[in-house]
């Protein structure tokens, strides 16, 4: 195909704008340098570190953009397009390089994932801390209008602490007849508040949940600088002042860890529904009424030896959900409520920097959710949806190397500012806001365009343009390393097929190899998608 003319990219240049800018649609015909400090041209390649061009089409049409790049030497070319709304697009055809592949999601479905027809425990739980709890709220200030009691029967704050060797029965989710268990272990956290330990009957013995296991994760939860510390600075406490009566009270609430053997289709929830008093012979009526977090003790059996250590980032992440409950939903009301895919996505970012405090030689980003999510692949799963148990995509996955890069490019103030926006209601903003409170210029849709070259790309963590990769952090007290997707190739698998809408706020890359003198070719960009092309000396 033949190259467009120096007079065409002279008459176009200075009409090209950088990504994430906005632009009218007769503005963008071609790509344009979109690094900084990379010293490229729109058509020359220097054979330096990573070269990024791109270009955006912000129109409801497909657009045909030429694309020449000289100066090749045997370099890949990859070829990202990233979906910048939220709307699915027509993905049009393009050649496929042979590379090791993945069916096409509409051929798989996750091991394990509930009926067609219904959801699966983990869904029901999420749905009602979305929304759930604020309905029955509702109903329930509703009756105590209509009917104020006589004498209330509310079972609300323990009327004495409890002490190891207590017991006491808890309501897992939605189960009729409470689980018997003992508090093996207690402790005082850095603010006064109890934390406590239950462990179900049955389940602490040296071949199930050792001694050694429960003193481990009690030392992760209340040391200095642990589980709860980093929480807490982060994101505030757990529970508070509440001005809702049917909600338990705000202060003397211990932190209940409660081990239970759930099987194998929950690693632990949060549920918002055992905030609420007691109320016999009432919807409430199986509410543990306590501030408690559920985790899996099947995972920390002794014949299981990393298990201990996925249960630990496990109670770090169900306490985020915790704590989005009460920060948000509590005291600011139920429209402040994190969407799922934040809720989730908060959560799972907790684990990167969680993992880096409590498990040697261990980061949860780089050793298990860039592999997942490059390998399965995840390449067309919405940024801003989180998935249904029955669906392909999965969103620990996802927001494991989505959250990583945000986690690495902008650090402990971001996630900060994340967490504790008490201004934006849409989750949408809230991310925004984030963003832009460290990168003025920068924004939630640039970003996405950033961090899609990155893993389409697998942009080496050498000479890495700025804005770019996954970089190591070195925040005071919150360091990050840095990961390498060149250690991951080997993992990743490729599209096969343009048969499938590109999803909203998704990506979907292509590989050109062993390209050499000009690359060139008349790219066609989806509508309100933005085309990255990339270049480095890698494997991919």
């Amino acid at each position: 195909m033949k190259a467009p003319s120096p007079k065409l990219f002279a008459a176009i240049a200075a009409t090209l704008v950088l990504t994430g800018c906005p632009s009218s649609p007769t503005e963008v015909r071609t790509v344009h340098p979109s690094c900084t400090q990379c010293g490229i041209s729109a058509t020359l390649h220097r054979d330096g570190g990573t070269e990024v061009w791109s270009a955006s089409n912000d129109t409801d049409a497909p657009m045909a953009m030429p694309v020449s790049i000289a100066g090749m030497r045997g370099q890949a070319v990859s070829l990202v397009f990233f979906n910048d709304s939220g709307k699915a697009q027509p993905m049009p055809p393009i050649r496929l390089e042979s590379a090791p592949t993945a069916p096409s999601p509409a051929a798989r479905r996750r091991v394990g994932a509930a009926p067609d027809d219904g959801l699966s425990q983990a869904d029901r739980i999420r749905a009602f801390n979305h929304d759930g709890w604020a309905r029955q709220l509702e109903r329930m200030r509703a009756a105590r209008a209509a009917t104020p009691p006589v004498a209330e029967n509310r079972s609300g704050a323990a009327v004495a602490p409890a002490t190891v060797g207590d017991t006491r029965g808890w309501y897992h989710d939605d189960e009729e007849t409470p689980r018997q268990t003992t508090l093996v272990r207690q402790g005082t956290l850095r603010d006064g508040v109890m934390v406590n330990i239950w462990i179900e009957d049955g389940e602490n013995d040296q071949e199930r949940v050792t001694d050694d296991a429960l003193d481990t994760m009690l030392n992760a939860y209340r040391m200095t600088g642990g589980i709860y510390e980093f929480l807490y600075d982060i994101g505030g406490p757990m529970w508070g002042p509440t001005k809702e009566s049917e909600l338990i009270p705000g202060t003397g609430q211990p932190i209940n860890v409660v081990l239970l053997n759930l099987g194998d289709d929950l690693g632990g929830y949060f549920l918002a529904a055992n905030a609420f008093v007691n109320q016999p012979d009432t919807e409430t009526a199986r509410s543990n009424a306590a501030v408690a977090v559920f985790i899996n003790t099947t995972p920390m059996y002794a014949t299981n030896p990393g298990g201990l250590g996925t249960q630990l980032l496990t109670l770090a992440h169900e306490s985020v959900h915790m704590q989005n409950f009460y920060r948000r939903g509590v005291t600011l009301g139920a429209d402040y409520m994190f969407d799922d895919w934040l809720d989730e996505g908060s959560a799972v970012m907790v684990e990167d920097f969680v993992s880096q405090r409590l498990l040697q030689n261990y980061n949860e980003v780089r050793d298990s959710r860039l592999p997942q999510y490059l390998s399965t692949p995840h390449y067309g799963c919405n940024l801003l949806q989180w998935p249904q148990s029955r669906d392909i995509c999965d969103g620990y996955a996802v927001w494991g190397a989505w959250g990583g890069y945000l986690n690495r490019q902008l650090g402990m103030a971001f996630y900060r500012n994340l967490l504790n926006d008490r201004t934006n209601q849409s989750s949408e903003a809230v991310l925004d806001a984030a963003i832009r409170s460290v990168r003025p210029d920068s924004g939630m849709v640039p970003e996405m365009r950033r961090w899609s070259a990155t893993v389409g790309a697998m942009i080496p963590a050498a000479g890495l343009p700025s804005g770019y990769g996954y970089p190591e952090r070195t925040d005071t007290g919150y360091p990050l390393p840095d990961i390498d997707l060149q250690t991951l190739v080997d993992k990743r698998k490729l599209p096969t097929s343009t048969a499938a809408p590109l999803a909203g706020y998704s990506m979907f890359p292509v590989v050109r190899r062993g390209v050499v003198g000009t690359f060139s070719e008349t790219v066609t960009v989806p509508p309100r998608t933005t085309l990255s092309v990339v270049v480095h000396g890698g494997k991919v």
